[in-house]
């Protein structure tokens, strides 16, 4: 999957810290405004040392796989853990109100169990900085008005 970024900040190590680059609609900046939702940066890897400043709009990937791995840890895991936890403690437990709290135990683990397993990971899994854009290969992927999101642009 790709798409624009604009870089906020080039840190060490091939790191550069980026925002997303999508036309909000006004209804959406609207309600971001009134909730005072804070764009967010994120890391992205420079693996081919490309020359980028803060300000540049740069085109990133994003690996599929790596997606669908991090929505299963933070979504899937605590719901196994639960089940888990509340079904193995039936052969400790007969009354229901232990067996629940075993499971809200597994629920607990689940989910500050992706963290320790990103904290413990020594290759971090960011996105990709593919390549800076020229300002006119910007204009020419911003201008899309399509959904299809394969520019980059739309999402």
């Amino acid at each position: 999957m790709i798409n624009l970024a604009r870089v906020v900040e080039v840190g060490e190590e091939n790191i550069v810290h980026a925002r997303y680059v999508k036309p909000m609609t006004e209804k959406a900046a609207t309600s971001r405004k009134f909730w005072k939702v804070k764009e967010r940066s994120f890391p992205v890897e420079n693996r081919e040392g490309l020359e980028v400043k803060p300000g540049d709009y740069v085109e990133i990937s994003v690996q599929t796989g790596l997606t669908i791995g991090a929505a299963f840890m933070v979504f899937m895991v605590p719901l196994i853990l639960f089940g888990g936890f509340y079904g193995i403690s039936g052969f400790f437990f007969v009354n229901e109100g232990p067996r629940a709290v075993a499971g809200v135990l597994g629920l607990g683990l689940g989910l500050v169990l992706p963290a320790f397993v990103n904290i413990l990971r020594k290759n971090k899994n960011y996105p990709h900085l593919d390549k800076v854009l020229t300002p006119e290969e910007l204009r020419e992927k911003v201008a899309c008005e399509s959904d299809c999101a394969s520019c980059g642009g739309c999402g």
